[in-house]
């Protein structure tokens, strides 16, 4: 028991093992597609100086990358929950990456077309942040099409889901509601959300209605069939 304790507590370093890598093709093959982008999407009428500069710039590169990623602890982050914290790391990684890649073809005299450096970085950087945001959507769409075990439903005295309103639209709701909507073993369905605010009222949260104020309370729990209640209110 304890061993795969260990196992599964250590899983989480495979796949930061398997993102480095798919990091990795992603910069090499961000970096081909400026070259060729710059040469008309001709690879014949790419110099071969450019090929072999390429050759040897992509692995110093990735170095480069993956050292830079490590420190900024880009590798932890646990994925379900990627959000701007992440992107915004990659993006500012590229600060400090982008003039190293200059920085370093020049000093070993290996110098390619300033387009080659602008667009490549900005493909990267892209590539890099919808790697780890498909992951999240993959993971979304996947829980919205899995079911609960039989065995679950069917346990006798329980139903089979629990139609839920939520009070409060702000950044707690927010967060109950996409937890909610994702977890396949959630019982728990938002069905709709009060909250005060007059710029929120009428509008949707990850696909649940504000349908207004706390007024609304007891008509809607009518309304809706609301089994549950809960408060998303930090004050």
């Amino acid at each position: 028991m304890a061993k795969d304790q260990v196992k599964n507590d250590n899983s989480w370093v495979l796949n930061a093992i398997v993102v480095l890598v798919i990091d990795v093709l992603a910069l090499w093959a961000s970096f081909f597609a400026a070259l060729i982008l710059r040469h008309d999407f001709r690879f014949s009428t790419i110099p071969d100086e450019y090929i072999r500069y390429y050759i040897y710039l992509m692995p110093l590169w990735s170095l480069f990358l993956i050292t830079v990623f490590y420190i900024r602890k880009i590798y932890r982050s646990i994925w379900r929950f990627v959000g701007i914290e992440e992107a915004t790391a990659i993006v500012t990684s590229y600060f400090i990456l982008a003039p190293v890649f200059v920085i370093s073809s020049l000093l070993i005299n290996m110098r390619m077309p300033i387009s080659f450096y602008v667009v490549g970085s900005v493909f990267s950087m892209m590539a890099h942040v919808i790697i780890r945001f498909s992951y999240r959507l993959f993971r979304m769409i996947r829980n919205q099409h899995a079911t609960i075990p039989s065995a679950e439903k069917k346990e006798e005295g329980k139903p089979k889901e629990e139609r839920v309103m939520i009070i409060g639209g702000g950044d707690a709701g927010s967060i109950l509601v996409r937890e909610l909507k994702n977890n396949p073993m959630a019982r728990q369905v938002p069905v709709c959300i009060i909250d005060d605010s007059p710029n929120k009222i009428g509008r949707d949260l990850y696909g649940v209605h504000i349908i207004g104020g706390r007024e609304m309370i007891f008509d809607a729990a009518r309304d809706y069939k609301i089994d549950t209640i809960i408060l998303a209110v930090p004050s």
